[in-house]
């Protein structure tokens, strides 16, 4: 028994699996209506994975987008007018220019004073 869990492999496997046909999602709404939604697909990535960004409102909006690692440590962070529709491709490296350890990162999104946030798994 390695790492105290015979099944580790299986249960990482099937996680993967299960998660490649689902994009994570979360939504905020603000005070003046607007609604945004986020999402990453696919979730857990390998090597790039894509950031979408849905305003319901036709208005272009400031939002700040930040990945951050369990430590609290900021990996990566972008300032982004945001559209109706608009979405990035994160190819894994950090500001520094450094490619990220596989595991386990918080995606959050900040418009005005509402914050949302998203679990982000970048796999070996």
């Amino acid at each position: 028994m390695k790492n105290g869990f015979p099944y580790r492999n299986l249960f990482f496997f099937l996680f993967f699996i299960c998660s490649c046909f689902f994009e994570m999602q979360s939504q905020i709404k603000e005070k003046d209506g607007t609604t945004y939604t986020l999402k990453s697909y696919p979730n857990p990535f390998k090597d790039e994975v894509e950031i979408s960004i849905k305003n319901d409102n036709a208005t272009d909006q400031k939002i700040k987008l930040e990945i951050f690692d369990l430590v609290g440590r900021k990996i990566k962070e972008w300032n982004l007018n945001v559209e109706k529709d608009s979405s990035i491709k994160w190819n894994g490296m950090s500001s520094d220019g450094k490619q990220i350890s596989p595991g386990i990162y918080v995606l959050r999104l900040q418009s005005g004073s509402e914050t949302i946030s998203s679990k982000l798994v970048k796999r070996n």
